[in-house]
């Protein structure tokens, strides 16, 4: 497997290399074209157009500028080579099937361990669902809602207790009235006593 990855990071560096030594040629043209001037290659045909002088580069400076180029893309080019020179052989065909052979097979139980993972998921989630369901139910159960009327036997027994004690009270005023009463009576009789006298 580090093996593997080893030759990824080798051809993810080639081709990294690769694009910068296409950017260097392409720079290398761009310069070639747009920092000379126009030269008579031939006696026969001659040079009609010439170009400002700020827009191309001195004879001397155009000569070096090419070598440093040259220099850049032979570099850069002998670096793309030893990345070439060090990617693997290339295997057999009789290996490339049993390997991809092998890897149908591990991918087989993968999906395998998978499935069974997506199933045991599935069965969790229920459970849980359920779980949380009777446990709502429960709580909601428990919950008293103001909206809803009391039961007539909580208002019967509320009501039978209240009877109680209101027949009790009214005893006692019956008891205290008949007390004063005889007071009175007797206040009374004490009276007509003391008129015959």
């Amino acid at each position: 497997m580090l093996q593997e990855l080893s030759h990824m990071d080798r051809i993810t560096q080639l081709q990294d290399e690769i694009q910068q030594l296409l950017t260097i040629m392409s720079t290398s043209i761009l310069y070639l074209t747009s920092r000379s001037n126009f030269k008579q290659v031939s006696e026969h045909i001659p040079v009609t157009k010439q170009r400002n002088v700020e827009k191309y580069d001195e004879e001397t400076v155009f000569e070096e500028s090419k070598k440093e180029l040259v220099v850049d893309l032979v570099r850069k080019a002998k670096q793309v080579e030893y990345l070439v020179n060090s990617l693997p052989d290339p295997e057999g065909e009789e290996e490339q099937a049993l390997r991809l052979q092998q890897l149908e097979q591990e991918m087989q139980v993968a999906n395998v361990e998978y499935a069974r993972a997506v199933v045991r998921l599935k069965s969790l989630h229920a459970q849980v669902t359920l779980l949380l369901r009777s446990m709502l139910a429960e709580v909601d159960g428990r919950l008293v809602d103001p909206d809803v009327e009391e039961p007539l036997d909580s208002r019967i027994d509320s009501g039978s207790g209240s009877g109680v004690q209101m027949d009790t009270e009214v005893a006692a005023a019956r008891s205290d009235t008949a007390r004063e009463d005889d007071d009175e009576g007797q206040g009374s009789g004490d009276v007509s006593m003391a008129s015959a006298d």
